[in-house]
């Protein structure tokens, strides 16, 4: 039976408003090409009655990654952000290889989004 690792998960809010009221830009991914190295799948599933983000991410390339950081987005009904955190996964996904992982969000949202926020390519020698 596969056991799901544990995320190190560093919080970073960032928050729909800023001081002044003045909207924030949202985050969005540093590598644009990250798509092609990683895909994602998840589902939110309750536990203790708070929204977690429980899904799989599986490195589709030919190289490995390490310091994988998730940016988990809580959605209005439009689909913009109105909170977003990045979660640091505890481990390094070789090539082909995947993992899982458990990201608990503070609020329930209309909808959800995960993205590859950043990562490090580990090249093989």
């Amino acid at each position: 039976m596969i056991t799901r690792r544990r995320l190190v998960v560093g919080f970073v809010l960032a928050a729909a408003l800023v001081d002044n009221g003045i909207a924030a830009q949202p985050l969005e991914p540093l590598q644009a090409d990250w798509e092609k190295m990683f895909q994602l799948t998840w589902e939110v599933s309750p536990r203790a009655g708070r929204p977690r983000l429980i899904g799989k991410i599986r490195n589709i390339s030919t190289s490995g990654a390490t310091q994988i950081q998730l940016l988990v987005e809580q959605l209005d009904s439009a689909e913009r952000p109105v909170a977003q955190q990045i979660a640091w996964l505890s481990t390094n996904i070789n090539a082909g290889d995947s993992d899982f992982f458990d990201v608990p969000v503070a609020d329930r949202a209309a909808a959800y989004r995960v993205r590859v926020y950043a990562f490090t390519r580990k090249f093989e020698c």
